[in-house]
């Protein structure tokens, strides 16, 4: 008796947890049973929270009696669920089923829902990558249609044509829009008019030889590395970039380049 008192009364330190553990043994015979039990009772516990979030409480005498009236009219009232019930809806919610759904089928409120999810984390995983899955199917189907339908869409005109899909698609799924987007064709602009490369490659072996009398008097009979070609010329790796043009410029920088 003096062993159970010192449990079941407020006490002035802590009581180590073996303690608990062999009252909880005593009075339910094992630990799991003491879990479905505790389980149970904070169910109760977080329904009658959410019925207090929806309804208003008066006074009804110098007690202080309290006594809980509905919020709105017309919403259905949160109530204790049995094990077996609340088994089924945490079953639809792995399976990500749309809580309004499950609201309308079982009677119950949002907030409910939402409190049994925020005391299963594992089923709120589950739950929010069920729905993000369906998200991006949705959007990826409602893109797809749309490039079948008009396969000479631009991304620009994509984009202007679904802007709400896009943003998500952006946001939440961008390597696949991006390898999406890359498949459609591109809006080319400027005059049309044909690049004269020959041209452009005099132009470019004229700068260079003007840059090289500047520096050393005389632009051949020149033996220069390819780093000090272009500490002398800055400009010059960005005009070669285009490696099938410049032939005229390349050979004349062959000429002046030693093999180091």
């Amino acid at each position: 008796m003096a062993f159970i008192g010192g449990l079941i009364r407020s006490p002035r330190g802590h009581s180590h947890p073996l303690k608990h553990l062999v009252l909880i043994i005593w009075l339910f015979e094992s630990f799991d049973a003491f879990l479905r039990a505790y389980q149970e009772m904070m169910d109760a516990k977080t329904l009658e929270d959410a019925e207090e979030d929806e309804a208003g409480t008066v006074s009804a005498s110098k007690s202080g009696n309290r006594l809980h009236a509905v919020a709105a009219a017309g919403k259905p009232r949160p109530k204790v669920l049995k094990p077996a019930v609340r088994t089924k809806i945490m079953g639809l919610l792995a399976n990500g089923a749309d809580k309004m759904a499950i609201c309308a089928a079982f009677e119950i409120t949002v907030s409910t829902v939402n409190k049994l999810l925020q005391a299963e984390p594992l089923v709120q995983q589950a739950w929010a990558q069920r729905r993000f899955n369906e998200a991006r199917a949705l959007h990826r189907k409602d893109l797809t249609v749309l490039v079948n339908e008009t396969p000479r869409l631009s991304a620009k005109a994509l984009r202007e044509r679904l802007p709400a899909t896009y943003a998500w698609l952006y946001r939440n799924d961008k390597a696949w829009l991006l390898a999406q987007t890359a498949q459609l064709p591109t809006i080319k602009r400027g005059n049309h008019s044909k690049v004269d490369w020959s041209a452009k490659d005099h132009a470019l072996r004229s700068l260079v030889e003007q840059s090289l009398v500047k520096y050393f008097g005389a632009a051949s009979g020149l033996q220069l590395s390819k780093a000090e070609l272009y500490a002398l010329i800055p400009w010059l790796p960005s005009c070669l970039e285009k490696k099938d043009q410049y032939r005229g410029t390349r050979a004349f920088l062959a000429t002046i380049q030693s093999e180091a």
